[in-house]
């Protein structure tokens, strides 16, 4: 439970929002008092007729301080304004904010991330890329308890450097996308089951210590001959070396547990198939489908398709010099599931 102030001075009520439900009158004199618990998104409506500045916003009495400088607005006309925006004149729509009900958790997450000396907040959002997870409540139980609470759990809301792109947790890409011809060959592909999937073994080795469960893999390396159509789409989007390629598939229910790719280097990761294949990343939240960049292995991750379908991915390492190709088609935003 937390009571929540808006300072500010809007000269009619304003409507909130928490947790994108509800929609709650705060006139400015009363608090609003919430049941939430943990992390969650505050969002402040927006109208043309009524301009006006948030000064500070009060968490059970204590101001969140320079954290308020990390909202951002979106307009109903899906217009994104990054962070900083606090006053707000002639706009239709949300302002956004991620905070947590226990302010110390909240201050700690961001002070540990955020360097507040010297930064010019006009630049925010030219310097930092930002995460939001929620948490992820899970159809099937029988995966390992570990895996469900990796999913379940909230990270909250996570700030990565933009000068280390390689290193960032995910993005989109805005490349062409590979058409429905292309899904149909790569489902052709003989794809063997991953000898880590067979959980038979009493001895510790590097396989059987990274336990998946219904996974499937085909991996060409570097001067190995690839599939002439996975080649064709990777040279029409720009790509022309490449360390490995891997075609994946996960079956109904199945999982790779939490892991880090410690030799591994960015990837192109491209999710297909109408199987719930859901790729988590530790404080980079779960990437979106499609066509997405993943940083350089440094983060632990996992995967499940929670669903009755196969999911099918291609994967492709890139090579350490591919930051200006990366800087080119990265779709910028506020990364939230």
């Amino acid at each position: 439970m937390v009571k929540i102030d808006i300072i500010t001075d809007s000269k009619v009520p304003l409507t909130i929002k928490i947790n994108t439900k509800h929609d709650y009158v705060l006139d400015g004199i009363e608090p609003l008092v919430s049941s939430v618990n943990g992390w969650f998104l505050l969002q402040i409506k927006c109208d043309n007729k009524n301009s006006f500045m948030i000064n500070d916003i009060m968490l059970n009495g204590e101001s969140i301080r320079h954290m308020i400088y990390t909202g951002w607005f979106i307009s109903d006309a899906n217009e994104f304004l990054p962070p900083p925006i606090t006053h707000f004149e002639k706009l239709d729509g949300w302002w956004n904010i991620v905070l947590h009900t226990d302010l110390y958790t909240a201050y700690e997450n961001y002070l540990n991330q955020i360097n507040e000396n010297g930064i010019n907040w006009v630049d925010f959002y030219a310097n930092y890329a930002t995460y939001v997870d929620f948490g992820t409540k899970l159809q099937y139980t029988h995966y390992p308890p570990s895996l469900i609470k990796f999913f379940e759990t909230q990270q909250g809301i996570n700030w990565f450097k933009l000068d280390k792109i390689t290193e960032l947790p995910h993005f989109p890409l805005d490349c062409l996308t590979p058409d429905v011809n292309f899904f149909e060959k790569i489902k052709k592909i003989p794809i063997d089951l991953n000898s880590s999937s067979i959980e038979i073994s009493n001895d510790l080795t590097t396989d059987n210590t990274k336990i998946h469960g219904n996974w499937y893999r085909k991996k060409w390396l570097e001067g190995e001959t690839i599939p002439q159509f996975i080649h064709d789409w990777l040279r029409y989007i720009g790509i022309t070396k490449y360390k490995t390629v891997n075609v994946l598939r996960l079956g109904p229910g199945g999982y790779i547990r939490m892991h880090r790719d410690y030799h591994d280097g960015p990837h192109i990761h491209y999710t297909f198939g109408s199987g719930n294949g859901l790729l988590k990343l530790s404080r980079g939240g779960i990437m979106a489908r499609g066509l997405n960049f993943i940083g350089s292995g440094v983060l632990a991750h996992a995967a499940v398709n929670d669903s009755d379908n196969d999911r099918y991915a291609m994967t492709i390492e890139l090579h350490d010099d591919c930051e200006d190709w990366l800087r080119q088609h990265m779709v910028t935003g506020i990364y939230i599931n």
